[in-house]
């Protein structure tokens, strides 16, 4: 049996102009230490978190990582209750760019929201959709 090695993506960026949706993430993740240590990983995953406050920032850092081959596994976008042309476009671009990308979407509104999202970007093991990441980050407390 050969020895191979996977190396654990474990960065993560966060899209939304409110902090505490920052330290929500902080608290449900548990452990965010960019400097842990590369052998620990697989008992203690940490997590290395980047916060930009809108979707045009989120698309330069994702390039930015690409280029740098340092992609983010996951991002988080919270989008406020609105679910309108320009964050699908958004999303749709920042997946263009990185297909390998899996995202948590955060819609307060309706369930006519989750709806019309799977409507315009379908199933994917890519995404999750949460109704508040508030109140999720509250079930980890």
């Amino acid at each position: 049996m050969s020895n191979l090695q996977i190396s654990a993506n474990h960065r993560i960026l966060v899209v939304d102009n409110h902090v505490e949706a920052h330290e929500d993430i902080c608290k449900i993740l548990g452990s965010v230490n960019p400097a842990a240590d590369a052998d620990d990983q697989s008992t203690n995953p940490a997590f290395e978190l980047t916060g930009v406050s809108g979707t045009n920032e989120a698309l330069e850092k994702v390039v930015a990582a690409l280029k740098a081959d340092a992609p983010y596994a996951m991002l988080f976008l919270d989008l406020h209750a609105r679910c309108d042309g320009e964050s699908l476009q958004a999303i749709t671009e920042l997946w263009r760019v990185d297909e390998k990308m899996q995202m948590v979407l955060c819609v307060a509104g309706g369930d006519h929201a989750w709806v019309e999202l799977i409507g315009c970007l379908g199933y994917s093991d890519r995404l999750l959709i949460l109704k508040n990441l508030t109140t999720f980050s509250r079930s980890f407390s």
